[in-house]
């Protein structure tokens, strides 16, 4: 920690090296050095006090030590020579100056006190600082269900930033395990509680092989079909309807944090199933939940991202065979070419008899100059006009998988999307009727490439373009978000991703002491110049107070990643 109040990052490898703990187990940073080891008017005024250089020595290094470790060296003299040749040099002393008598004197003692006293570090066992710990500890385990190095590690942060010194090692790993564990089992049992008998059955089933099957259902249902072909999306379509009915009437996942959620469908995705049936029976059923309804979700992903890739590799495969039709036809549009030049010359050239067609109908017969114009008007399309056209022929496969889609997706759209969704919704309804009119298939979503093939004449439509025409925008408007589905993570409307109120009054109370913030945030602003003064610092209008540039640590600390030291709020 900083003279002023900051935290340095705490790091994760103590954790998993308790020999490194409360000790410098590496070489300090320059910032870490200057955040910890620089010192103030009023700490060289402190410093000063002691007669001998190495009482000042030793005082400085202990002050800086307390402030990096959070607790203080049993023998400063094993401080390493880094830290004493900066601090040295920071309160003036000769570099030289030895602390080996200092480390197995008293003074040190005497000293240690002094800065307890001067500067408030408080002793763990001080009452109400464990209670404390663990009701942050329970909150952040909850939010963020980080690991036990990890959380370990924001531990002692917490502890620095708040001028309390470490308690032993082994302390502070259990009460970190202990708060994990009970977030664990809050979020487990807040998941159970909601299942019926038919539902726990049902999820049980999950972990069972099937008859004619080799694995169970659940590592069956997690493999999604990859194979981009007809074929392939009827599977994924299938697969998503037995995912909802695996998946209805399940519900309470809103209530647990995204972290912890994201702990639960990890657990459900890689774990054998074998693995799951060893669990206990709240956290099998948990993380079986957990998979169920997350899985109809991306289920209904899967087959969206199988239904792009199908009509992508329709359309690049389209576009070759359009362009290599092109080649074929380079001979016809050759012959083409010249006669409809033999003819034009007979109207360029100024001594041609009167009247001029029949000249030109004397050097080029009638029949061979329309075949060439026909020929000519045929053969010179653009490669994208050809590849709509081949597109439209592969239309015998779509109507095998497009009522299955229509059936098992809903889509939504903005108002920018709602035509295309008309149009689905239009051929649905002219099932089975031959003559099709722009009154019974709106045609306002068809691009201007696609108005030749989708009405070749005036007031008649052909079905099969209009549906490769309405697939093709139905792709596009995936992607550009027009039309949407939910719920979905790939496909969602993008406002489904704000907060709504009754989440965040459910995890409100739980986020704000992670985060070592009020409840009401007004007296917060107010009382931080840094963020009242400064417009920059205020969030946009609209946003939700969660994503208000805040520090993860208590006011009076913070945070610094040892690259730029951070400001803290006052306390």
């Amino acid at each position: 920690m900083t003279e002023g109040g900051r935290v340095l990052q705490f790091p994760p490898s103590i954790a998993a090296r308790p020999q490194d703990y409360g000790l410098f187990s590496r070489e300090l940073s320059a910032d870490e050095l200057a955040g910890c080891f620089c010192f103030s008017d009023d700490d060289q005024r402190q410093i000063a006090r002691r007669r001998r250089d190495a009482n000042r020595l030793g005082f400085a290094v202990q002050l800086g030590t307390v402030r990096y470790l959070g607790l203080f060296l049993e023998n400063p003299a094993e401080a390493p020579e880094q830290v004493v040749h900066w601090t040295a040099r920071e309160i003036g002393v000769v570099p030289s100056t030895s602390l080996a008598g200092y480390g197995e004197g008293e003074a040190r003692w005497d000293h240690q006190a002094e800065i307890r006293d001067a500067y408030g570090y408080r002793p763990f066992s001080t009452p109400a600082v464990e209670p404390d710990l663990v009701e942050w500890l329970r909150a952040r385990a909850w939010v963020t269900a980080e690991s036990h190095p990890a959380l370990f590690a924001r531990a002692g942060e917490f502890l620095i930033g708040r001028r309390i010194l470490l308690p032993g090692w082994s302390t502070l790993w259990r009460l970190v395990g202990a708060a994990r564990e009970s977030a664990d089992e809050r979020g487990w049992e807040m998941l159970v509680a909601t299942l019926t008998v038919e539902q726990r059955e049902r999820l049980e089933r999950l972990l069972r092989v099937a008859a004619g099957h080799r694995v169970t259902d659940l590592e069956r249902l997690r493999m999604a079909p990859v194979e981009p072909t007809i074929k392939g999306l009827i599977a994924s379509l299938e697969r998503l309807r037995e995912l909802r009915v695996l998946a209805d009437g399940l519900a309470g996942l809103e209530a647990l944090p995204h972290a912890r959620l994201r702990v639960l469908m990890v657990a459900a995705e890689r774990q054998r199933g074998g693995e799951l049936a060893d669990l206990r029976e709240s956290r099998r059923l948990a993380t079986l939940m957990a998979f169920a309804i997350t899985a109809a979700e991306r289920g209904q992903d899967d087959a969206l991202e199988h239904f792009d890739r199908l009509h992508g590799d329709l359309l690049l495969r389209a576009t070759a065979a359009g362009k290599r039709e092109r080649l074929r036809d380079g001979a016809a549009i050759d012959d083409a070419g010249r006669t409809l030049a033999a003819a034009c010359s007979v109207l360029l050239d100024d001594t041609s008899p009167e009247p001029l067609r029949q000249a030109v109908f004397a050097a080029v017969e009638r029949e061979r100059l329309t075949a060439a114009v026909n020929a000519i008007g045929r053969l010179t399309r653009s490669p994208g006009d050809r590849a709509r056209e081949l597109v439209t022929r592969s239309n015998i496969g779509v109507r095998r998988y497009l009522p299955l889609l229509l059936d098992t997706i809903t889509f939504h759209a903005t108002d920018a999307g709602e035509p295309v969704l008309e149009a689905l919704t239009a051929l649905t309804l002219s099932t089975g009727m031959r003559k099709l009119t722009p009154d019974v298939l709106p045609t306002r979503f068809v691009p201007r490439s696609w108005q030749r093939l989708v009405e070749p004449e005036t007031g008649r439509i052909d079905r099969d373009a209009y549906t490769m025409c309405a697939l093709e925008e139905l792709r596009d408007g995936l992607r550009r978000r027009d039309v949407y589905v939910t719920p979905s993570e790939r496909f969602a409307d993008a406002r489904s991703s704000l907060l709504s109120d009754s989440a965040w009054d459910a995890s409100r109370e739980d986020t704000c002491r992670a985060l070592s913030l009020p409840a009401d945030p007004d007296a917060f602003i107010e009382d931080s110049p840094a963020i009242s003064t400064t417009p920059t610092s205020a969030p946009a209008t609209g946003s939700h107070p969660s994503t208000r540039s805040t520090t993860s640590q208590p006011a009076g600390s913070c945070r610094s990643n040892g690259s730029t030291p951070c400001r803290s709020p006052p306390p």
